[in-house]
Order: structure tokens, then C-alpha cells, then sequence
């Protein structure tokens, strides 16, 4: 993390894994100041494991982790099978998405986002214990495809909607 005003640096951290993705930046369920939202992992890595991690905005310290499915066939949810599809209409075969989508953070500190293996994920630190885990903190929506590295929840009051490799999800509350 860089001070925009003088460009120097102010924290660093090295991440277990590939920082794969665009991180979000908003305010997270129990937490008073800004959080970075970073998705790590390796895509196309057949076992790889994939995580999310909050980091305190200003001092970089690790606030949470998620801990997220390894890739578990030798490519993405979905990537073969709509393969054929994608090539009659004149598209790319694979798609070859980066383990996660672009997350999001919704107004109450919710953090959405999609994953390789074909779920797409509500995520929290209820209990503040540094490790989002369980039926309280994780909520999960098993969609069968992956989401691909540029696709990012869209979140208006009251409505969550993404899209997958291959449909468009519309959650409403």
C-alpha cells in the first residue's frame, strides 16, 4: 500500500499464494476502518487451493482468511463442458478464469464473491476470529461453472446479481 500523497510505501505483505485477482476495498461486518479484500490462488492447477484475505487498509494487518475449495479436475467447473458451445458461436473454447471473480463488499460488510470450482460465495467474520468458517459466517450458492477473473457481483439495496461462464444469478433478499 502506497500514500497517494507522497507515493510512499506505507505497508507490504506476501500473500501464500498468487494475489489472482482484483482486490475490493470497503468496510467489513465488525471491523471500524477500510479493508482490503484479496483473493488468492493458482488457476489451472488441478489440487490448488484458493483462499480470501481481509487486510486492514491502513496497517495491513491480516483481519481474516477464508479458506476456499482446491481446484479439483484439471480445469474449472464448467470450462469443458461448454466448450463445444462456446466454439459454435464463435468464442473462445476455454475460458481459463482466474480462481476467483473480482469480489464485492455490500453496506452491511458482506463480502460476495464467485469461485473456480462453481460456487459463489456470501462471506463474514461474525465472531471476529480471524477465520471465516461455518453455516453462520459462509453462505454458499452451488452454481455448477466457474466465474471468470473479470466477472464481479453487482449489488444495489436488496439485490445481489452475478454472472457465471455460462448464467446470470439474481439474488434478492
Amino acid at each position: 500500500a502506497y500514500r497517494v500523497t507522497d507515493g510512499k510505501q506505507v505497508w507490504n505483505v506476501t500473500t501464500p499464494r498468487p494475489p489472482n485477482n482484483v482486490p475490493a476495498i470497503g468496510h467489513l461486518v465488525g471491523r471500524t476502518g477500510l479493508s482490503v479484500v484479496q483473493p488468492i490462488g493458482q488457476q489451472v492447477l488441478q489440487g490448488a487451493p484458493c483462499d480470501v484475505y481481509a487486510y486492514d487498509a491502513e496497517t495491513g494487518v491480516l483481519q481474516w482468511v477464508f479458506n476456499g475449495p482446491s481446484q479439483k479436475g484439471k480445469l474449472q467447473a464448467g470450462d469443458i463442458e461448454g466448450k463445444p458451445y462456446r466454439e459454435s458461436v464463435g468464442l473462445r473454447g476455454l475460458t481459463l478464469p482466474n480462481p476467483w471473480s473480482t469480489p464485492a463488499i455490500d453496506g452491511a460488510g458482506t463480502v460476495y464473491i464467485g469461485n473456480q470450482e462453481g460456487q459463489f460465495y456470501a462471506l463474514r467474520d461474525l465472531n471476529g476470529d480471524g477465520h471465516v468458517f461455518g453455516p453462520d459466517e459462509v453462505s454458499v450458492f452451488e452454481a455448477g461453472s466457474c466465474y471468470s477473473g473479470a466477472t464481479g457481483p453487482a449489488i444495489a439495496p436488496g439485490m445481489v446479481a452475478v454472472g457465471s461462464i455460462d448464467t446470470m444469478y439474481v439474488f434478492k433478499a
